[in-house]
């Protein structure tokens, strides 16, 4: 009899296997924290051989933040965990096609994974508001005048800029934004000006915003999300 596994899947292990598959070039070996060898990826490899072009740097438009790639290796970590069932709190435990699951979010999706691959179309996540303790989050959302005008924006040239703290910061979402409204934003020299990846038609687009900001307020960093 096969003997029951007592940890979630591996999905580090697993992902470097598929890609080894793929691009056997990129494998290189690395050591774990008991200094035995493992397989590992040499990503400079992988990004070249994915690009048509040659690739210099690490510039790329992203959304990233603080701690994010702590958080994809928190993903694919397994855990030795298991879900146990309250059949004396459920109600019609026999005929039931409901789950009510209490426990940390990422630990009890690893869990649920390899079983219901493919099957789930939803999963509803209760953010911890409503706790009966302090509030972690804010839960009042009434706003004043001022913070409305900053939220809801003003037009140039037919396209919503939202300015924030004073100036600092200043973002526009709208599609195929024109040069003018660029220019707009750079002469107020924000700190920092932030853009949808959709905002620009094509790489070109991109690059001529990174001119206009250089030109007019070298100093304002510019992000694309």
């Amino acid at each position: 009899m096969d003997k029951m596994r007592m940890e979630s899947p591996d999905l580090t292990s697993a992902n470097v296997e598929k890609i080894a598959a793929l691009f056997p070039n990129c494998i290189t070996e690395t050591v774990d924290a008991d200094g035995k060898p493992k397989k590992a990826i040499n990503f400079d490899i992988l990004r070249q051989m994915l690009s048509a072009d040659v690739l210099e740097g690490d510039e790329a438009y992203e959304f990233t933040w603080v701690g994010k790639k702590a958080a994809m290796v928190e993903a694919h970590r397994p855990i030795r965990k298991t879900l146990r069932p309250c059949v004396e709190e459920s109600v019609d435990w026999d005929k039931t096609e409901n789950l009510y699951i209490e426990g940390d979010n990422l630990e009890v999706l690893k869990l649920l994974q390899e079983s219901y691959l493919g099957t789930v179309k939803m999963i509803y996540i209760d953010p911890p508001y409503n706790t009966g303790n302090d509030f972690i989050y804010r839960d009042d959302f009434s706003i004043a005048q001022d913070e409305y005008d900053e939220q809801a924006g003003e037009t140039i040239d037919g396209c919503t800029v939202h300015t924030y703290n004073d100036g600092d910061l200043i973002a526009c979402f709208d599609t195929n934004i024109p040069k003018t409204v660029m220019e707009t934003i750079a002469n107020r020299k924000p700190l920092r000006a932030v853009f949808r990846d959709a905002s620009f038609p094509d790489s070109p687009a991109k690059i001529n915003v990174g001119e206009i900001f250089k030109m007019l307020s070298p100093d304002t960093r510019v992000k694309v999300i």
